[in-house]
């Protein structure tokens, strides 16, 4: 099937092999919504300890730290249709391990595995599918597009929890896991099913943007170097990094303060999971419409202003229901920060420069992410969730109190270093 998605005269529910790919990708996204409650579950099965998950989670980020700096331009190097195929091959193969490993005798050091190997394979996709939507859909659908993918996303978060948190309930996590697996394979078909657009070989003396020799530090620091150029993307990659420093850590602090301080059973986590995947469904389908009645500055900063109160508000629900309220608001803000965020750096970035950018991008906005899921957690298990949540979030309110102070409040997507 080729690549029919440039034409902007093309309507978005005809192109073929956007429609393909975006159901790929649905399925998997279903998968995913198993891991992110199971991984958490499975930690806490075996630990008990709120320190144990937030180490999890910062080898995952800690990984992603250092593939950032490799990925980028590998992504603008080879072929990233066949990179993305052997990234679900190989989390096929790594997540299909636990339920098998667990059959025989638990092991924790497996979950760090999973945590260290998926990370790196799931960031080196992520990257590419930026570029993969990129040479699907033209730039004036590029938003629309994403926010498909993102519904898919969150109707797999809506049903995945749930499924997940009754499946851990019946046989254990690890075979949560193990639907998650199964899923990478649907989305390596529905990638090996696309045709790759026709090469093109830009000149490298003249191209400003080919990737050159220099090692691949040199691909960061030239990613790096196209962001901070921009002022809306470099006020855009700092304040992310503030936020990132605190929400990578928002699964685990979710399932422990429901399974601890509010005494919820698996399901009920479950079910929670997907009341916040709602919220994040709402941003998805609306972020298209928001995007083009309200713009990029007002989307970006009220959907995180969401966020924020989310963390801080977070110790005040005593009852699962509240905590579900707390979610949805979460999903909510958090999806459609996220859509306007991407589909900025889409729509402003060549496409031969994409994987640099990309990689450079979530790099850095994630640096002080395993620092913080390990600082968070331990915190908020020696001191309780009321005395680090209350102050972090009203700092989380400070930080974009600030950002309305940048470029980033007042400049429309795509009017600085468009190309």
């Amino acid at each position: 099937m080729p690549f029919v998605g440039r034409d902007p005269e093309v309507p978005l529910h005809r192109n073929a092999a956007f429609n393909l790919y975006w159901a790929g990708q649905g399925l998997s996204a279903f998968g995913n919504a198993f891991g992110s409650l199971a991984l958490p579950l499975l930690v806490l099965e075996l630990t008990g300890s709120l320190f144990q998950m937030g180490a999890v989670s910062a080898v995952y980020g800690a990984v992603r730290l250092v593939a950032g700096v490799l990925v980028g331009p590998l992504i603008d190097r080879v072929d990233r249709r066949r990179l993305m195929i052997g990234c679900d091959l190989g989390r096929l193969v790594v997540f299909g391990a636990v339920p098998v490993v667990w059959w025989i005798e638990p092991q924790l050091w497996l979950v760090y595995a999973c945590a260290a190997i998926g990370s790196g394979l799931g960031l080196t996709f992520q990257v590419a599918h930026v570029s993969m939507v990129q040479a699907l859909v033209p730039k004036n659908q590029i938003v629309d597009a994403n926010g498909r993918l993102e519904t898919s996303n969150s109707v797999a978060y809506l049903v995945g929890p749930t499924a997940a948190g009754a499946l851990a309930a019946l046989t254990g996590p690890a075979n949560a896991i193990g639907v998650d697996a199964l899923t990478f394979a649907v989305s390596a078909i529905s990638v090996w099913l696309l045709r790759p657009p026709p090469s093109e070989e830009p000149d490298a003396e003249r191209d400003p943007y080919a990737v050159r020799p220099g090692g691949w530090f040199a691909g960061f620091r030239e990613g790096v170097a196209f962001l901070w150029e921009n002022p809306t993307l470099r006020w855009l990659m700092v304040l992310l990094t503030l936020f990132t420093l605190v929400t990578v850590s928002a699964d685990d602090l979710l399932v422990f303060w429901l399974t601890d301080s509010v005494r919820s059973p698996s399901w009920v986590v479950g079910i929670v999971f997907a009341v916040a995947a709602v919220g994040s469904l709402g941003a998805a389908v609306g972020a298209g419409p928001l995007h083009r009645r309200f713009g990029f500055a007002r989307c970006w900063f009220g959907g995180f202003l969401l966020v924020a109160l989310s963390v801080g508000l977070l110790p005040l629900a005593h009852h699962a229901v509240a905590v579900a309220l707390v979610g949805l608001a979460f999903g909510l803000g958090s999806t459609l920060g996220g859509v306007c965020s991407m589909s900025l750096r889409q729509q402003v970035t060549p496409p031969r420069l994409i994987g640099r950018v990309t990689a450079a991008f979530w790099t850095v906005t994630t640096c002080l992410a395993p620092l913080g899921a390990v600082v968070l957690t331990a915190a908020c298990e020696q001191w309780g969730f009321a005395a680090v949540l209350y102050p972090t979030g009203a700092a989380l309110v400070v930080v974009l109190g600030l950002g309305l102070l940048t470029p980033l409040a007042s400049s429309p997507v795509g009017r600085e270093a468009s190309v």
